[in-house]
Parts: C-alpha cells; sequence; structure tokens
C-alpha cells in the first residue's frame, strides 16, 4: 500500500509540473504573438480644381516622412505612450479612392480607441497643414499683386507728371500775338 502511494504522490507531483510548464509555454507563447492590431479609418474631401489629381498627391503626401515627422508633436500618446517617427510611419497609410476626389487615411494601432485618435489626429493635422499652405500661398499672391499694383501706380505717375514738366500748361503760356 506504500508503494501505491508513492506512485500516486509522483504521479500528482509529475501533473503539476507538465501543468507549470504547459502553463509557462502558453504564457510565453503569448507574449512573443504579436499584438493584434486595430485599425481606423478617416476620409479628407480634396477641393480644387482636377480633384483626383490633387488626392492622389495628398494622400502621397500624408505618408511622406517629412510630413510625419512634421506633425508628429501634435499627435497624442497612442495607447499610453508618443509614437516615434518609425513607429507613426508604420503605422499610417494612405490613398486616393479613384473618381471620388477623396483620400482614404487608415491608421493602425494596439487598441481601437487609438486607432481612432491616430487616424482623426492625423486628418486634422493635414487639413491645418493645407489650410496654412493655402494661407500661405494666398499671402504670397496678394503680396506680388499689391507689388504689381504699386509699380503700375509709380509708373502712371511717372507719366503724369513728366508731360507737365516737359510742357507748360495753357495758362502758363504767354499769350501769343496775332
Amino acid at each position: 500500500m506504500a508503494a501505491d502511494l508513492r506512485k500516486t504522490s509522483q504521479f500528482a507531483r509529475s501533473r503539476r509540473v507538465v501543468l507549470a510548464l504547459a502553463i509557462l509555454f502558453g504564457l510565453l507563447a503569448l507574449a512573443t504573438l504579436p499584438a493584434r492590431r486595430h485599425k481606423a479609418d478617416a476620409l479628407l474631401l480634396a477641393r480644387g480644381n482636377n480633384v483626383d489629381e490633387l488626392a492622389r498627391s495628398y494622400a502621397e503626401q500624408i505618408v511622406h516622412p517629412s510630413f510625419l515627422a512634421e506633425i508628429r508633436p501634435r499627435i497624442r500618446p497612442i495607447d499610453g505612450h508618443r509614437l516615434s517617427d518609425e513607429e507613426l510611419r508604420a503605422s499610417i497609410s494612405a490613398h486616393s479612392v479613384d473618381s471620388a476626389g477623396l483620400i482614404h487615411v487608415t491608421a493602425r494601432a494596439d487598441s481601437a480607441e487609438g486607432a481612432e485618435a491616430l487616424a482623426n489626429d492625423v486628418a486634422v493635422a493635414f487639413g491645418v497643414a493645407v489650410k496654412q499652405e493655402a494661407q500661405q500661398h494666398e499671402a504670397s499672391v496678394r503680396d506680388e499683386l499689391r507689388s504689381r499694383v504699386d509699380q503700375r501706380t509709380r509708373e502712371i505717375s511717372r507719366l503724369r507728371v513728366a508731360p507737365r514738366g516737359r510742357r507748360r500748361s495753357r495758362r502758363t503760356q504767354a499769350p501769343r500775338a496775332r
């Protein structure tokens, strides 16, 4: 009977060891699996002439490393941490929707909330960048037009002054004898 108890005890211990090893390997496998990435989308509408070409250009701009590096400080922490330039580039994709003038932005993060926040932040940052670029272009055009108007005004003033300087007006001319 003592031999049977020893066998049962050894069997129970070996079962516990096997179970502990199974749990350990399970946790190890779970830790090494890639985290499930969540996706969120944002749609932007291109406005202007030739919207399809503009949408393609915008989609390229959104994923360009220099643009992402520029907006990264304005992106809020995603899933508890600030994204590096590389993480941001790996988390964002964009493409134009044919014949619709739309830009489809996709953001990926470890949580659904993080993906939504990232998609929203990138879309808003791009909208702000486009607006700022348009305002700068408008200011540049306005300054150029103002410069041209000023130049034309000076030319007109010189033309008006020049004939008077060369000719005397009728009032100041001496009367002619007839």
